[in-house]
């Protein structure tokens, strides 16, 4: 099972809370990736080459550039050399077809198709047209069937990579949400903060940040268990949002929360800002 374990030292900077997230998700849309496109092999890897998730689980936690004369080695290496989205790799006397597309965090997306056959097959082709460059008459036929098939081809291989960027839109939206509360992650925070900069840049000033830090976590957590803390997350998390209704929420901590105002929100910020703090006095009394 691979987890990630997130942890952050809180506000008395004695005490810690820790977060294990489980990416069992992770590794089956990797796997239904495979198993649904014609690709042979479909793994996500970090900045450091570290297999994140692989359609052969065996693989999963290895380190290709630690790796000696593998074909993730041989990957690796040219990942390293291009920044292109697609491109070709050989190994072993195979020939590979490799697509790559960005995920959060520095991760990537990789897509690796055995394409010995089909560039054998068009080698075959490239000579048949220059036979029928000499018999015309003849040979017709065949250069009509050899096109027709490379179009059905190419149709099919367009399929897979839109199939496959659908794919990895369900990737990134696992990434930007948060697992607990459902509402934008720090990963997603980290995507808008382009737009955010570039309005107040354009003078726009009908926008504000709103940074919110719920109380009494560690003590729910110590006397109620982690279970109840999480609910008491959640909650908190709703009671936000049900006051921001046109903001957009992240979770940016343990009991750390950031919402950018904007509209109405922004024109009763005040209002609302005092409305949230009193619900939330009045529902944490009520469940003390």
């Amino acid at each position: 099972v691979v987890m990630i374990s997130l942890s952050k030292t809180l506000c008395d900077a004695k005490s810690v809370i820790a977060m294990d997230l489980s990416l069992d998700y992770l590794q089956k849309i990797t796997e239904d990736v495979a198993s649904y496109s014609e690709s042979d092999i479909e793994l996500i890897i970090d900045r450091r080459y570290n297999v994140i998730a692989h359609s052969d689980r065996t693989q999963i936690g290895e380190n290709y550039f630690a790796e000696t004369g593998t074909l993730g080695k041989e990957l690796v290496e040219k990942l390293r050399k291009t920044d292109a989205d697609s491109f070709s790799l050989k190994y072993n006397g195979e020939e590979y077809i490799v697509y790559r597309a960005p995920a959060a965090e520095d991760w990537e997306c990789i897509s690796v198709y055995n394409a010995t056959s089909v560039l054998g097959q068009m080698r075959k082709n490239f000579i048949l047209v220059i036979i029928a460059f000499f018999f015309v008459l003849c040979m017709q036929f065949m250069m009509a069937f050899n096109s027709s098939l490379e179009t059905k081809h190419m149709r099919k291989l367009e399929s897979d990579i839109l199939e496959k960027e659908n794919r990895i839109g369900e990737i990134s939206k696992v990434a930007f949400r948060d697992a607990l509360t459902g509402v934008g992650s720090h990963a997603a925070l980290d995507e808008m903060a382009d737009e955010i900069r570039n309005d107040i840049k354009n003078g726009n000033k009908s926008i504000a940040v709103l940074m919110m830090d719920i109380n009494n976590l560690k003590y729910i957590n110590d006397t109620c268990g982690h279970d109840k803390g999480d609910d008491y997350i959640c909650g908190c998390c709703k009671m936000i949002c049900d006051t921001f209704t046109h903001s957009p929420v992240f979770r940016i901590g343990g009991d750390e929360f950031l919402a950018v105002l904007r509209n109405t929100d922004y024109d009763n910020r005040a209002a609302l800002v005092e409305t949230l703090e009193s619900d939330l006095d009045v529902s944490y009394n009520q469940t003390d």
